[in-house]
């Protein structure tokens, strides 16, 4: 990846399964204006990263695991005179109270439709009723 002049590349957690459709859209947008995007977690990390060519060294000197991430990612990108667009902010799982966060966020019907799988997943393992509707309501 990233050896041709215009290659763009993005790269998307899998802990963020409700992530909106038009996200790396977004992400691949900014990379057209600047050298790096991140999508900042809420926990101080992010869920996303993109490059417009190879840039190891953003990622030395990183606390990976800490919820300095991204503060220091961002510190990084400046020192190394990196232009850094962010995107809105999202969740990702981690914790047992970010795993609730999702089930209370796919109990929404809009979201349970733009997630289907984690939706399925979440029925399967038992944390959502097989046919919730939106406000958590059960059919019968």
């Amino acid at each position: 990846m990233l050896r041709e002049p215009d290659d763009r590349a993005v790269v998307i957690g899998v802990d963020s399964p409700d992530l909106p459709d038009d996200t790396l859209r977004l992400a691949l947008g900014a990379l057209a204006r600047a050298d790096a995007v991140v999508g900042p977690a809420r926990d101080g990390g992010y869920y996303l990263i993109g490059l417009s060519g190879p840039r190891a060294e953003l990622f030395t000197g990183v606390e990976w695991g800490s919820p300095r991430v991204l503060e220091q990612t961002r510190g990084r990108a400046r020192s190394l005179g990196l232009r850094l667009e962010e995107l809105r902010p999202w969740w990702d799982v981690d914790e047992p109270a970010d795993l609730a966060a999702l089930i209370a966020r796919v109990l929404d019907a809009r979201t349970r439709a733009l997630c289907p799988a984690t939706a399925a997943a979440l029925v399967t393992l038992g944390f959502l009723p097989p046919h919730t509707t939106d406000a958590g309501r059960a059919r019968a």
